[in-house]
């Protein structure tokens, strides 16, 4: 991957973009440590260093031009309607909130993109980001050891007084397993297909097993859902590879081994839903006997969006207006601050944008996860596409979460955006020669 040999410049100026942009890629999940409540609105640590990078950014301009990210028209536009919406809201102190949220991670993507092979190259961008995952993970696995000798190290739920449900810095759990899951399949990815393009095999085994087992810990059912679909989906690719093309000694290895694991799952599921001891972990999900305080409000939730959405399919009424919006279809007092109603970005992006919005988002996600197919070694990447699958992962569990606007995704966004930009850029340079 030639991609990865981008030379920069050393300056003061460009260390401490560096450095911003790690402590923004490692603090991306601080949902509960280093953050304040500014105005009813939690400002977090990646924020404030992000107000950094924006100003940088704003200084770069008078310097060079902006470079434009993979669908930056499309995301752009959306960005347009997004504001044009929010005097459409129903409260628009909310409404402006969550709009500033949007620019800061978007003004994430404009600034990586900006700075990649300039301040730093793309493969420390690219180090940086994969083993961020594993810091975090491993602070999860120390925090579930603490846990269990009576040191409550930010944990926030628990299944006993021994067995927590680890969150590492986030809200809780759930919040958790959508941080990592990315990560997680990234790790899945280059270790089938043995790339040490960025980290070592041996980096790469190390890391896919700390945030495995980080994730199982987290007792996150969607987590655990992703995993057994990320085995599932790659079972089912090879399948048709034998089909198409016939079977190879070394992909024959990988499908047994994938069905092992599978196995291990299924067998593992059906243990749980048997036993008495471990049933608890099904609990809200209405399944086995348990109460469905879970899964009910999520639809129940998404329901209610889609029921708003089709008495007013055109316009939205902005990111920060969804709650404000359900809130009156239920004929409640909303109260600035209080979101997290819609539950699924489904039913929230549904509400916000209305069909107007929708289409400029839906062609940028589109852009972003196919990509150009006429820039070959960007196609045909194994780095960009295991950045590709842990996006459509991460927009796969969000849609039984709130809030597209969470930082780790637009992180994810901005490194695949960047990655895509330096390769294209490389065979650009290479063509003038």
């Amino acid at each position: 991957m030639n991609g990865m040999k981008l030379s920069t410049q050393k300056s003061p100026y460009y260390t401490v973009i560096s450095i911003c942009v790690a402590l923004i890629l490692l603090t991306a999940s601080f949902d509960i440590v280093a953050n304040v409540d500014l105005f009813g609105f939690n400002l977090r640590a990646c924020q404030f260093l992000s107000l950094i990078l924006i100003a940088l950014l704003i200084i770069e301009c008078l310097k060079r031009p902006i470079r434009v990210p993979i669908g930056g028209k499309y995301l752009i536009a959306w960005i347009a309607i997004q504001f044009l919406f929010i005097f459409r809201s129903l409260n628009f102190a909310n409404a402006l909130g969550y709009f500033m949220w949007l620019i800061f991670d978007v003004f994430l993507i404009f600034g990586i993109v900006q700075y990649v092979g300039r301040a730093f190259s793309l493969k420390w961008l690219l180090r940086v980001y994969f083993k961020s995952f594993v810091w975090i993970a491993v602070f999860g696995l120390v925090q579930f050891s603490l846990f269990a000798v009576g040191i409550n190290l930010f944990v926030v739920q628990h299944w006993t007084a021994r067995f927590a449900r680890i969150n590492g810095f986030c809200y809780e759990p759930s919040y958790f397993s959508t941080y990592l899951l990315p990560g997680f399949v990234i790790f899945a990815y280059l270790f089938e297909k043995k790339n040490s393009d960025i980290l070592s095999l041996k980096e790469i085994k190390i890391g896919l097993l700390i945030i495995s087992v980080a994730l199982i810990l987290s007792t996150s059912r969607m987590g655990w859902l992703m995993m057994i679909l990320w085995i599932a989906i790659r079972i089912i690719i090879y399948l048709a590879q034998f089909v198409r093309s016939g079977i190879s000694k070394k992909k024959i290895k990988t499908f047994f081994a994938l069905i092992l694991l599978m196995s291990l799952l299924i067998i593992g599921f059906v243990y749980i839903l048997t036993s008495k001891e471990l049933n608890f972990l099904l609990n809200g999900l209405g399944i086995a006997g348990t109460a469905n305080h879970s899964s009910g409000p999520r639809i129940n939730a998404l329901i209610t969006c889609l029921q708003i959405f089709r008495e007013s399919p055109i316009f939205g009424v902005s990111l920060g207006g969804v709650d404000a919006q359900v809130a009156q279809f239920n004929n409640i007092e909303y109260v600035t601050g209080n979101n997290g109603s819609g539950t699924s970005i489904i039913g929230e992006l549904l509400v916000a944008n209305g069909i107007i919005g929708l289409i400029p988002f839906v062609a940028y996600m589109i852009k972003i996860i196919f990509g150009d197919h006429k820039s070959r070694s960007v196609y045909n990447s194994q780095v960009v596409k295991a950045l590709r699958w842990g996006l459509v992962f991460e927009l796969a569990i969000l849609c039984f979460n709130q809030n597209i606007l969470r930082v780790y995704l637009w992180s994810l966004i901005a490194v695949l955006s960047a990655t895509e930009f330096s390769l294209n850029l490389e065979v650009k340079q290479k063509g003038r020669e």
